[in-house]
């Protein structure tokens, strides 16, 4: 078990650079280094789990600092993989709750459907999100919901929130995150994200207005 300094110590040894180390508690942003132009040292900010980590995944740390390699992403995707949910989320900071809209009430919608297709047993906040126009990917989707793992959170776009939308379309979007709460974060045997495995699809089939909602999805996607 390391302390800061101890461990900031070892990083130093093993980089031979000098370090900044910090630790942090976001459960998004685990790990963060920025070389600094005007200084001679490199601003580290890590996760207050590397404090347990092995000799192992301290050399991988090391090696991501100075240079990252193939093995040493490895080595600390592996790691952070096995951190306990528990671990990164008690410290989160949960966002303001506004659950309640102008036309539709989020907390009702994701109860009855937690009630309906999880057996009452699923746990997680939801909210809407902030006003603006919905944000886009990488893929250039429009983003009307999103999971937040670590905050346990669904937030939704508050474009939805309108009488122009269906209730349908906007169950079908919350139902959607909802599967993104039970299905945690995987990756393939190339180290990329999965975030919609057949599984997932599968069961996102079961919404019984599935095919109507892609297809208003489709439609709304074009005015936005």
């Amino acid at each position: 078990m390391y302390t800061i300094d101890s461990l900031h110590k070892r990083l130093e040894e093993l980089t031979q650079l000098s370090i900044r180390l910090r630790l942090n508690q976001n459960g998004s942003h685990i790990i963060s280094v920025q070389h600094a132009h005007e200084s001679n040292f490199i601003a580290v900010s890590i996760h207050r789990a590397f404090l347990a980590a092995d000799e192992k995944v301290i050399r991988a740390l090391a090696q991501f600092v100075k240079t990252p390699t193939p093995t040493c992403r490895r080595i600390l995707r592996e790691f952070i993989d096995a951190i306990p949910h528990s671990e990164m989320s008690k410290h989160a900071r949960r966002p303001r709750l506004c659950a309640r809209g102008r036309v539709y009430d989020l907390d009702k919608i994701k109860r009855e459907l937690v009630e309906e297709f999880f057996d009452g047993q699923l746990e997680v906040a939801i909210t809407w999100g902030r006003n603006g126009r919905p944000a886009h990917n990488r893929r250039r989707h429009l983003q009307l919901g999103c999971y937040q793992h670590a905050q346990r959170v669904i937030r939704i776009h508050p474009v939805l929130d309108s009488p122009d939308i269906p209730e349908y379309f906007v169950r079908f979007v919350v139902y959607h995150e909802l599967l993104h709460a039970v299905f945690d974060v995987r990756r393939d045997e190339n180290g990329r994200r999965r975030l919609h495995t057949p599984e997932f699809r599968a069961l996102e089939k079961r919404f019984p207005h599935y095919r109507e909602a892609l297809a208003f999805e489709r439609e709304l996607m074009k005015k936005l």
